[in-house]
């Protein structure tokens, strides 16, 4: 006979007590959650990481918490991080030590959405403060990619972040050196600042635009194709399709 369906209860960013659905006694601490959302209808999703030996995955609850199911799509995966879609709560992104897996129906089936073993996925720190976390996100963008294979670093010369605030109205502003020399090109201004600007606000949903300043003083554009005397908002035509 099949062995009857895991269930999770667990208490939030705390130990998870898996336990079979069959009644054994007691229950034991096999993981650790990193991340818990919950959609507009109620559903909630964890993201947990096994504490002994390798391995997590995701768990979904229909039922406002009381029961979760392990989605076995991504089962043995250890998941570090969790986020729903704003315009599809059925959009189901996680992130791992392995990969960034995405599923588009609620968590029934996944896909790995980032290259296997790629040299640029890293494992940072994912703040809750935003201020923190945008200094995480401009920390790797400046940091440039790991190998030079075909990749170049979103901001094109050696940046320091000198400031990070955010307005009463939800807009960032990023302070960067200057650059040494002006830059040439349309191209280069639209990385630049979409890198920026987009990489800061699929990280931090609290935040509604971004404006970069160079020098510690705004400026009205770098090589005369963008307006940056004002925050920008997301632009996903810089974002490769997955």
């Amino acid at each position: 006979m099949e062995p009857p369906q895991t269930i999770i209860s667990a208490p939030v960013h705390t130990a998870v007590w898996l336990s079979l659905a069959a009644g054994t006694p007691g229950s034991e601490i096999l993981d650790l959650t990193d991340d818990l959302v919950v959609a507009p209808d109620g559903t909630v999703y964890v993201g947990y990481w096994a504490l002994r030996g390798g391995g997590g995955g995701v768990a979904r609850s229909d039922d406002g918490g009381r029961t979760f199911i392990v989605l076995p799509g991504i089962a043995g995966q250890a998941v570090k991080a969790l986020a729903l879609a704003p315009s599809d709560p059925e959009t189901v992104i996680a992130g791992t030590l392995a990969g960034v897996f995405r599923s588009q129906n609620g968590g029934r089936s996944w896909r790995r959405i980032s290259a296997q073993d790629h040299p640029e996925l890293r494992n940072v720190p994912f703040p809750e403060e935003p201020l923190e976390r945008i200094r995480v996100v401009m920390r790797e963008l400046l940091t440039g990619p790991a190998t030079s294979q075909g990749l170049a670093p979103v901001v094109p010369y050696q940046a320091q972040l000198e400031a990070v605030f955010i307005d009463s109205d939800g807009n960032a502003f990023v302070a960067l050196t200057a650059p040494p020399d002006p830059l040439q090109g349309s191209s280069t201004e639209l990385l630049l600042a979409y890198g920026v600007v987009d990489s800061i606000l699929l990280n931090c949903p609290t935040i509604n635009a971004v404006q970069i300043l160079f020098g510690g003083r705004e400026v009205p554009t770098l090589t005369g194709h963008l307006d940056f005397s004002k925050p920008l908002v997301l632009n996903k035509r810089f974002i490769a399709a997955s």
